[in-house]
């Protein structure tokens, strides 16, 4: 989903609880969608951010950009359900 599509969704949605960003994709500015989103949401939004280890300057100014966590690649995809369990909301049925 492109950012443009996430904010859009979560000015026109509640269903939205969490939000993982690839700091890895081309061009994204974390600070940008971290603040975007939250003023956007319409209930409180879990951001988890990932990226390559190797970019640790990317992955500092996920934290500075106040994601509620940031892990390195492998990290998010070694503990994807635990991630996603921890963040994410159930809805009533």
């Amino acid at each position: 989903m492109t950012v443009a599509k996430l904010l859009d969704q979560l000015a026109t949605t509640a269903d939205v609880a969490l939000v993982i960003v690839d700091l890895n994709t081309s061009g994204i500015d974390v600070r940008n969608v971290v603040a975007s989103a939250r003023a956007l949401a319409k209930q409180p939004i879990a951001v988890v951010a990932y990226g390559p280890h190797v970019h640790e300057d990317r992955l500092a100014e996920a934290q500075e950009a106040g994601c509620d966590e940031v892990l390195s690649r492998g990290q998010f995809n070694a503990q994807m359900d635990a991630v996603l369990s921890r963040w994410a909301k159930i809805k009533p049925g």
